[in-house]
């Protein structure tokens, strides 16, 4: 049954398009009533009222184009309402996300970069203190810390049944973040610092109270943190962080605010589409190495390093 609206809103229009006044019969009008019927209802009106020879004359034709326009500037609003929803939507989970965690993914390092004989040679000695990190950064344009890691790595990763491209994907993600602008913080420093960690950790200056089954997880975190522990580093430290009231400083409270960065910018890594190097640890072995991971990074904070240095016990 038809409402009550919907008859006098057809009543009107049946009334203006027989009328003989030109303002009633003007197209705006018409449209104007129109629009207060649904698209079906006003087709088969003006179809109904409108006379065979007003519609040689051209009215009809006019009337019915202009109720197509209106259709279709219908949709488009509504179309354009859609899309502001999908942009606010979008918007509001982005700022659900930090600035700096907006990481853009990185393709993997090409292997023949890192495979290179330079670089074989380049690698040969990584087990000694003095291995010169540099030349090997020279031997693979700048991508000393995918080739090491790739190499100190891979073992551990391999006795927890972690492949090596899961590895290579990983490595190249966390290389990418580290900035090519900065004097000190770069991917080469992250090298040289796996390189130190691995030295001190495979020749028992590590001094960890864990099973003999969880050494290999540990060896594990201790190279994820070292090669992670200045991801993205801006080239400035905290104090100048706070005295700018930088938002990274505002969002971790002043409080390890670098560290925080980089092991958070870590594990947004570890867990990406990229690479899934957590998936094939057990869930208590994710659990424990993320805890390992972030106590080590946030011990590298300068604070955290004089008191670690001062509770050393000295030579007599």
């Amino acid at each position: 049954m038809t409402s009550p609206h919907i008859e006098m809103a057809t009543e009107n229009a049946r009334r203006m398009l027989a009328s003989e006044r030109a303002d009633f019969r003007s197209a705006e009008t018409v449209l104007y009533v129109m629009g207060q019927m649904t698209a079906p209802e006003a087709a088969q009106e003006v179809e109904r009222v409108v006379t065979p020879h007003e519609k040689l004359h051209g009215a009809f034709r006019r009337v019915k184009d202009e109720l197509h326009a209106l259709h279709a500037l219908q949709d488009a609003e509504k179309l354009l309402d859609v899309l502001q929803n999908a942009e606010h939507q979008v918007r509001a989970k982005a700022a659900t996300i930090p600035a700096f965690l907006e990481l853009r993914g990185c393709e993997p390092v090409p292997r023949e970069l890192t495979c290179t004989d330079a670089a074989q040679r380049a690698l040969l000695g990584c087990e000694r203190w003095d291995f010169d990190v540099f030349a090997l950064d020279r031997a693979t344009n700048g991508h000393a810390l995918v080739a090491l890691g790739g190499r100190l790595l891979g073992e551990k990763c391999s006795s927890l049944n972690i492949s090596s491209d899961v590895l290579h994907a990983f490595l190249s993600s966390l290389e990418g973040v580290y900035r090519k602008d900065v004097a000190y913080h770069t991917a080469t420093h992250a090298a040289d610092v796996v390189h130190s960690a691995a030295f001190l950790f495979r020749n028992g200056m590590f001094l960890p109270s864990v099973d003999e089954s969880q050494v290999a997880l540990l060896e594990l975190a201790v190279l994820i943190a070292a090669a992670a522990h200045d991801a993205a580093h801006p080239g400035v430290n905290a104090d100048f962080l706070m005295r700018t009231s930088d938002p990274l400083a505002v969002l971790y409270n002043d409080k390890s605010i670098l560290e925080n960065m980089h092991a958070a910018i870590c594990f947004r890594l570890l867990s990406g589409v990229e690479s899934t190097l957590l998936a094939a640890l057990e869930p208590a072995q994710r659990s424990q190495l993320r805890t390992w991971v972030i106590a080590m990074i946030l011990a590298t904070e300068v604070h955290s390093t004089r008191r670690g240095c001062a509770a050393l016990p000295r030579r007599p």
